[in-house]
């Protein structure tokens, strides 16, 4: 009998060769009938050389088990014109493209949403092509205003969808300047990209915050969206391929 490796859940039924036993209701599927295969109403007599339980082939029961979900890595990089610098759009790129391969040595599901003036772009859609996403990375074009709220509206409509196809869990990976300028239907685009945060946060989708907001015209305002969305902070310089996957696994472990 192989033992499950993993949780069990839902229905106990009858075995089927090469699948995993559950032990505890096996036993008791057994139990009822010792006394008739025994020959007696009690313990096993004296001499009786016999496993105290008799199992046979009909007690076996195996336990359905759920598989666990895959990750599903969102990348929401932030390509408006204040991060159109090109030393800091570069080390952007390549922090995500490092987050992009260690997501595809462990593979997970990856996805990229570029923001820029007033829109947010799935430019890749799930996969696990990691030549894919290193080719729409590095084409991406840059400009424009920032808007964050939209962003991470995005995220969670991108996330609803998938899952209405597929189990994932899912991270989001938010890589921005924090500084929003434009709102959905002219609102405070603050106030906007907080409240879409807070909608993250109470789905109960982990994220990971990437702050590029070069410190000396900084306004902080990347430690409070993190906050909001209840994400691990980081600040860009400091996102190194491994700083950045152990901040995931944090994640992906909480």
């Amino acid at each position: 009998m192989r033992a499950p490796r993993g949780p069990a859940h839902g229905r106990v039924l009858p075995t089927r060769p090469g699948e995993p036993v559950s032990l505890t209701a096996t036993i008791r599927a057994a139990a009822p009938h010792q006394p008739a295969r025994r020959g007696v109403a009690g313990s096993p007599p004296e001499g009786d050389r016999r496993p105290f339980l008799l199992i046979e082939p009909r007690d076996l029961r195996r336990r359905e088990r759920r598989d666990r979900a895959r990750r599903l890595v969102l990348i929401a990089l932030d390509a408006s014109g204040s991060m159109g610098a090109h030393e800091r759009m570069a080390a952007a790129k390549g922090a995500v493209l490092s987050l992009l391969l260690d997501a595809y040595r462990r593979r997970d599901r990856v996805a990229l949403i570029a923001f820029r003036g007033t829109d947010a772009e799935l430019v890749l859609p799930p996969t696990n092509s990691a030549d894919l996403a290193e080719q729409r990375l590095r084409a991406l074009p840059t400009g424009g205003r920032t808007p964050l709220a939209t962003a991470l509206a995005r995220c969670e409509e991108t996330i609803r969808q998938t899952r209405a196809g597929e189990a994932v869990e899912p991270l989001i990976v938010l890589v921005s300047d924090m500084r929003p300028n434009v709102g959905p239907g002219g609102g405070d685009p603050w106030q906007a990209a907080l409240a879409a945060a807070e909608r993250l946060r109470a789905a109960g989708y982990e994220s990971v915050v990437i702050d590029t907001e070069p410190p000396r015209s900084a306004l902080g305002l990347g430690p409070r969206l993190a906050a909001a969305l209840g994400a691990q902070y980081v600040k860009l310089e400091r996102a190194t391929a491994p700083a950045i996957a152990r901040l995931i696994d944090d994640r992906a472990a909480g």
